[in-house]
């Protein structure tokens, strides 16, 4: 595809985002209507790039999306669809686009752009309380993710897991997912996702009642967002840790963090998360007996939240000025209490707005996946007769020694019952050769920070569904989950045997990050390794 031809094609994608509400309200029957259609004020302008385009021989005016690059535009024409309607808060109606944009992936075989729908499927999910559904939509990119060894989309996946599960009040569930984005985040060099990642650790924890842990997460997201000069983020960060330290007990520390929060935010112009910081210090202000401070943080607070038209935050405002005047002014007291009632009564009206709209929508979206699937598996079948019919002597053949193999498997099996039970007690005596192997290999590698199940499956030839299924049956382990286990090991022989710091004995364990091998030493052990050593020599 030429140079000219890719930016003519950006520009109708470009032009059709940039006119997101005629989009939404004339719902064309098809995308050539609807750019031929008189709803779009600049219609000779795509009219013009469509004649440019039919130039180089892409458009056939006939037969609109016949070929391999125009269902590429649908593609990301329907899934900037989505995303505008995700942005307008219009779940129900962004899955019923991405569904549009998936089938279009899976025809041209985008598995990226197939990835990212899927992505924004799963959140929207969420957000719409399907958490079933989002939950199978990050698994599934999750398998995937694995095969490609993407850490990056991979940290994603656990975290949107993290946030399903934390909405959904299952608290253990969600720390361990967000441990393992945060593992997985880690080694991406950079990356700017990870004081988001130790964000919602540390929320997660103060849940659970780790107040120190939540403290030493929070910490270090601060600590990385103001390396990175991310000034916005950082404020965030602050009033996350304000929100620690109050859930500690610590109100002086918690208010001064929130102040230099309220610093940054006002510059920043960031009114919805100002007015969340203003909430929680005006609640610090409130329990130390300053009242008019703390009117004065709600007073601002509630206008900024009006402004930014969030009605679950109106609704928190006008409960604190509820218990303010409680007592002191009846009348006033009553009038944010029923302010408060109002803004409840709207919120369970749209909610139940939208769960009718998302139970129509549901089976819109059951029909739409249904056809999806056959078209998956339309294409597969005419993939699988091209196969079938280009190569079928080698088919035979690997059919013929597959029966071969099969008889040989047979007479192995065909051993006595007393030969298996010598082998069963001879394994549960001492490793099995795979084992030794296996646990070989890693024992000279375990200083890497990373050991890929592929380096597991070139050092002991075979494939990785072969190796998972031996590692698991043999140790009761995953591959990757059998490799911490060397480390601890090993990390617990050092500290018993050795007076190396540490962090020495963490890098000499596979880890560069001595806050995550302390977490996962304890979360093993049950002790940090200062606790650990320290046991062994008061033994």
């Amino acid at each position: 595809m030429t140079a000219r031809l890719r930016f003519l094609m950006l520009s109708v994608t470009v032009f059709l985002f940039l006119q997101p509400d005629s989009l939404l309200a004339a719902e064309p029957d098809s995308l050539l209507e609807a750019i031929h259609s008189r709803i779009y004020p600049s219609r000779a302008q795509i009219v013009e790039l469509l004649k440019e385009l039919e130039k180089e021989g892409y458009v056939d005016s006939t037969a609109w999306a016949s070929n391999h690059s125009q269902k590429e535009l649908l593609m990301d024409v329907w899934s900037g669809m989505a995303f505008r309607s995700f942005d307008k808060s219009l779940f129900a109606q962004s899955v019923e686009r991405i569904l549009v944009a998936k089938g279009y992936a899976i025809e041209v075989g985008n598995e990226e752009a197939y990835r990212e729908c899927l992505s924004l499927e799963g959140v929207c999910m969420a957000r719409m309380g399907r958490y079933d559904d989002a939950i199978r939509c990050f698994n599934e990119n999750i398998e995937q993710d694995e095969k490609n060894e993407d850490m990056s989309a991979l940290s994603s996946d656990f975290n949107n897991l993290a946030a399903i599960y934390l909405s959904a009040g299952r608290i253990e569930e969600a720390h361990s997912f967000i441990l393992q984005a945060i593992d997985y985040e880690e080694r991406v060099p950079g990356s700017p996702a990870l004081p988001i990642r130790y964000g919602i650790a540390s929320e997660i924890d103060v849940k659970l009642g780790r107040l120190e842990e939540a403290l030493e997460m929070i910490e270090e997201a601060c600590k990385i967002d103001s390396l990175n000069g991310n000034a916005l983020r950082f404020g965030r960060r602050l009033s996350q840790k304000g929100d620690v330290l109050l859930a500690s007990g610590n109100a002086k520390e918690a208010e001064s963090e929130y102040l230099r929060a309220e610093a940054i935010l006002r510059e920043q112009n960031e009114p919805n998360s100002l007015s969340i910081n203003l909430k929680q210090l005006g609640t610090v202000y409130n329990s130390q007996g300053r009242k008019a401070e703390a009117l004065k943080c709600w007073t601002e607070g509630l206008e900024l939240a009006e402004q930014t038209s969030n009605k679950h935050l109106q609704q928190q405002f006008c409960e604190k000025l509820y218990l303010f005047y409680k007592g002191t002014d009846n009348d006033k007291a009553l009038s944010w209490l029923e302010q408060a009632t109002e803004f409840k009564d709207s919120l369970n009206s749209l909610r139940n707005e939208q769960m009718m709209d998302e139970n129509t929508a549901r089976f819109q979206t059951l029909q739409k996946e249904a056809i999806i699937a056959q078209q998956r598996l339309k294409i597969r079948h005419r993939e699988v007769w091209l196969i079938v019919i280009g190569i079928a002597s080698a088919v035979l053949a690997t059919f013929i020694a597959f029966l071969i193999r099969m008889r040989r498997k047979e007479r192995e099996l065909a051993t006595t019952r007393e030969e298996v039970r010598v082998l069963q007690k001879a394994l549960q005596s001492a490793p099995s050769p795979f084992v030794t192997r296996l646990s070989d290999y890693i024992g000279r590698h375990i200083s890497d920070k990373a050991i890929t199940n592929q380096q597991l499956c070139d050092e002991l030839g075979m494939s990785p569904s072969s190796l998972n299924r031996h590692v698991q049956s043999e140790t009761g382990f995953s591959a990757q989950g059998f490799i911490m286990q060397l480390r601890m090991e090993k990390a617990k022989r050092m500290l018993a045997s050795t007076e190396d710091s540490i962090n020495s004995i963490a890098n000499a364990c596979g880890f560069d990050n001595f806050s995550y091998f302390t977490r996962v030493f304890k979360q093993t052990t049950g002790v940090t390794p200062s606790q650990y050593r320290r046991q062994l020599h008061n033994v």
